[in-house]
């Protein structure tokens, strides 16, 4: 969960010194979002004002920089040389946010102990699941999971031991050390996102955790729950002292409201992971090509405070949940609205979520 007494402090401290970028991104954007395709294959998003990434660096950077303020615990002041000279659009916001903070004479938004904000370090990976990506990377399609097995391994032991060598088919490694060791020991929880049920075994076998996806129905999600506790007793591991769940969600006054608000813009990422072929990823009979009200049923939090509550109780009753990743804001979204969701999520929503004491889940 988000500590609130730093979420307030680094929102109050951005409000302060920087008010017109405030008023800036409190600004509307037009709402539609469409799927730009190019000979039968997705390519971009519109956004009404203009494509997501084929559009001017600046302009980029300056939506980049409204997801950045739209969470503001989250931002990270550091600019170690080179670190965002992969991508000229990375390079362009990490620019662009420095020299705002320049021009305001700040060099950073708070100090904090490194128990509050410096170790708080999750390593969470996946396969994933599009040709694009992997062909990228030279990955062939045989020797995705064995390339994601020996990597993981490989991550391990050079957070460990001191030494590491290693001769494999993808990668050889001679004595090599890794000096930049994790402060958390043995090494940070590794939490493994999965959808179907060969990929939730792995992450019983391989993670500390698994983290359950966002899109799955819940009656998706207990059949998955069986398999994965099942995989724990094989490998003789306990249930994760903590598990973590991915949601969408928007609150909103009522129901009707979230649904307004939310829906054009959820439906947008969703039509996205669809011409994607996320859904294929996920175990026969889930698929994303649904009529909006079954698309909605059983998958995403929606509604006020009191009803997103409700909504999120199976989670953690049936499946033993006990760490909830949220998403409130989406391509095309004004940010002013996003904020509008959080206000009540943090207001309202996480004060009766923190009184929860999750149990073990069902069998």
């Amino acid at each position: 969960m988000v500590d609130e007494r730093l979420y307030k402090s680094n929102l109050a401290c951005f409000k302060e010194h920087f008010p017109d970028m405030a008023r800036l991104i409190a600004k509307p954007t037009p709402n539609q979002t469409t799927l730009v395709m190019e000979d039968g294959k997705p390519t971009d998003l519109e956004l009404g004002s203009g494509r997501l990434y084929k559009m001017p660096a600046e302009e980029f950077a300056r939506q980049q920089l409204e997801t950045y303020f739209a969470n503001p615990e989250r931002i990270i002041l550091n600019y170690p040389e080179g670190a965002y000279h992969k991508s000229p659009y990375s390079l362009r916001t990490a620019e662009f946010l420095m020299s705002t903070l320049k021009k305001h004479k700040i060099e950073a938004l708070m100090g904090q102990p490194k128990d509050v904000i410096g170790y708080l370090f999750v390593f969470g990976v996946g396969l994933g699941y599009r040709d694009v990506e992997f062909d990228a990377f030279n990955v062939p399609r045989g020797q995705r999971v064995a390339r994601f097995e020996e990597y993981l391994a490989l991550v391990k032991r050079l957070w460990t031991e001191d030494n590491v060598s290693h001769e494999g088919d993808m990668c050889v490694l001679d004595n090599v050390t890794m000096h930049a060791r994790p402060v958390q020991q043995p090494h940070p929880p590794i939490w493994i996102a999965a959808n179907n049920d060969g990929a939730i075994r792995r992450a019983a076998r391989l993670g500390d955790a698994w983290f359950i996806n966002p899109h799955a129905t819940l009656a998706t999600l207990r059949d998955q729950m069986r398999t994965y506790r099942g995989e724990l007793e094989r490998c003789g591991k306990p249930f994760p002292a903590e598990l973590p769940l991915f949601r969408e969600i928007f609150c909103a006054r009522d129901r009707a409201l979230a649904l307004e608000l939310a829906v054009p813009h959820l439906f947008g990422k969703y039509e996205a992971y669809a011409a994607w072929g996320q859904d294929k990823a996920m175990p026969e009979g889930e698929s994303f090509d649904h009529p909006p009200a079954e698309l909605l049923n059983d998958r995403f939090i929606l509604g006020s405070p009191e009803e997103c509550f409700e909504q999120l109780r199976p989670y953690w009753e049936a499946l033993g949940t006990n760490h909830l990743v949220l998403r409130t804001h989406w391509a095309g979204m004004p940010s002013s609205v996003a904020l509008s969701s959080m206000e009540l999520i943090s207001n309202e929503l996480l004060p009766e979520l923190r009184k929860v004491e999750p149990g073990p889940p069902q069998r």
